[in-house]
């Protein structure tokens, strides 16, 4: 179907063939292993020296050094590998770094950044519900998706104020960026019952593409609760194309859960 399937599709940012002229912007504050990892994920991807690798091991403390022996000399490393790993050990401390770089105008710089975020896990979503709120479209589409990406991890518990952006998103940019809402939908339903409160909100906004949006949330989550939900906003729906949409859902919620067993027919 059309608009339902179309919205589910769209879930990870269009690829963006823009590549890094190789010019690295140094935040200010940062010094020796954090340079290296800023470094790292703003330049292109190409092999590592293994001069420059030794390079960074010098310029590590401990921790950080014990991380990047794992890398052999010679071996076909990243920038982007380098910078994971160093992120792994340097913790709380890299998180506001790396945030700063989502939205950035080399779109490859921001999915990069994403990609930390995502291995940061828990850690960095407090900083993401407020890159949420910021004015970048290109910040908040990150954003969305490395929350979507780390509830697909498994880590569904998240705080009221990411659902409550996530929705916000939805309505300030329904008529805008479609790519944009699809993301954030698709990370409401994976939060899932956690996300229900706002999700519900969605389906009885005015705004009948707020109210689709709702409706690929729902479809994402794809279980009794969100089936329920549904058929509760059928019975309450007005516009055709709406009602065309649940119905679709309903369909392909019913078939998920079927498969899984979490509906007996």
């Amino acid at each position: 179907m059309g608009i339902i399937s179309k919205l589910l599709g769209r879930q990870k940012p269009p690829a963006d063939k823009k590549q890094s002229d190789g010019i690295v912007s140094i935040p200010p504050g940062l010094s020796g292993p954090m340079i290296g990892l800023v470094r790292g994920i703003m330049m292109k991807p190409l092999p590592v020296s293994p001069e420059r690798l030794e390079r960074l091991k010098k310029n590590a403390d401990d921790a950080l050094r014990k991380s990047l022996e794992a890398f052999k000399p010679g071996s076909e490393i990243t920038p982007s590998e380098i910078a994971s790993s160093l992120l792994g050990s340097a913790g709380d401390a890299a998180v506001s770094h790396v945030i700063r770089l989502l939205g950035h105008n080399d779109r490859d710089v921001g999915r990069i950044a994403g990609d930390m975020c995502v291995s940061l896990g828990m850690q960095a979503v407090p900083e993401l519900s407020r890159v949420l709120k910021a004015p970048g479209i290109d910040s908040r589409q990150d954003a969305a998706a490395a929350i979507l990406r780390i509830a697909a991890a498994g880590n569904r518990s998240m705080p009221r104020e990411i659902t409550v952006g996530l929705a916000q998103l939805i309505r300030q940019e329904n008529l805008r960026y479609w790519d944009v809402i699809a993301i954030a939908a698709a990370a409401l339903g994976e939060i899932g019952k956690d996300a229900m409160p706002d999700i519900i909100a969605l389906l009885h906004d005015e705004s009948y593409l707020v109210r689709l949006a709702g409706v690929a949330a729902l479809t994402r989550m794809g279980d009794g609760t969100a089936l329920s939900a549904l058929q509760q906003a059928r019975r309450d729906e007005t516009s055709f194309t709406v009602a065309e949409a649940i119905d679709y859902a309903i369909g392909m919620t019913k078939e998920t859960a079927a498969k899984t067993g979490g509906i007996s027919e």
